[in-house]
């Protein structure tokens, strides 16, 4: 930002030496004025929409934690199926357990892709983003 009001001061002072040295500006120059003020509200535009975001971030942090929360409930459900679940038994027919693995790599990628939206988004907002992903 500080860029653009450099250049805007450039722009300030070489029109108003051009001004001091009676140039005649062609008909589509573009004059001073209407450029401080196109500045002006394009930097109420952004501390308006600013403020609107700094009021809405902690609003999107508490909906990131609740969606962190409900991931790590699903890791642990899944978890906890995998221990039950898992296809040890001698017993089990190879296409069952291979339906059985499938199952639970759905799930686990699925988790995975989850998990990796939440810290993008706790990262984007400055969150704690330990717990690991």
């Amino acid at each position: 930002r500080s860029e653009w009001e450099s250049q805007l001061s450039s722009f300030r002072n070489g029109h108003r030496t051009l001004e001091r040295n009676r140039y005649k500006f062609p008909s589509d120059w573009l004059y001073l004025e209407k450029v401080e003020g196109e500045w002006s509200a394009m930097s109420e535009v952004h501390a308006r929409k600013d403020q609107l975001l700094k009021n809405e971030i902690p609003h999107l942090q508490e909906r990131i934690m609740v969606e962190d929360q409900a991931v790590d409930k699903k890791v642990k459900e899944v978890t906890a199926d995998w221990a039950k679940n898992k296809p040890l038994e001698g017993s089990l027919q190879p296409s069952v357990a291979m339906d059985r693995l499938t199952v639970f790599e759905s799930k686990l990628s699925r988790l995975h892709e989850e998990s990796t939206r939440v810290m993008q988004a706790k990262r984007a907002l400055d969150m704690d983003v330990s717990g690991g992903d």
